[in-house]
């Protein structure tokens, strides 16, 4: 058995250090670059990360529209709110967080063959691609989702 949280720590540091791939660089090319260690460390931290995909979703998103309440606008689920919490929206927040973790889950267990993606991705991209012409979607946005699902990512490693 390998002990998960010291293989999870280094992978927490190595965050902290890393760069978003250049324009030039696809997602896909800088994942088939990864080396056999950094693979590793992938899965054994998606091990931890993945016990609740469910919750763990939703949290990115609900800390997402807390720190961005904008983003709120880029979500149809969430023009259905008045006042207060409503219980319909916390769902959609739930299931749209669960899907975004099943794509996650999916990059996971296709990391040695990442090209099994690439339709799936590709899909992803242009409905992505669409709603961001038709939204008030801004680049600052990334930088929020990034930030916010990497926090919850540490917080669930460092437990």
């Amino acid at each position: 058995m390998f002990d998960e949280r010291e293989d999870c720590n280094d992978f927490s540091s190595s965050i902290e250090n890393s760069t978003c791939p250049s324009p030039q660089t696809s997602i896909m090319e800088s994942v088939e670059r990864l080396s056999a260690d950094e693979k590793r460390l992938l899965q054994k931290t998606w091990i931890i990360v993945s016990r609740d995909l469910n919750d763990i979703g939703g949290k990115i998103f609900e800390m997402i529209f807390a720190q961005s309440p904008d983003t709120k606008t880029l979500f149809p689920f969430m023009k259905k709110t008045s006042h207060g919490k409503n219980e319909k929206v916390s769902k959609d927040i739930q299931f749209h967080g669960l899907r975004f973790m099943q794509i996650i889950e999916s990059t996971i267990k296709s990391i040695d063959n990442p090209r099994d993606l690439e339709p799936l991705l590709d899909n992803l991209g242009r409905r992505h691609g669409r709603l961001t012409e038709r939204t008030n979607f801004r680049p600052h946005h990334w930088s929020v989702f990034i930030e916010c699902t990497l926090f919850h990512f540490r917080v669930l490693i460092s437990h």
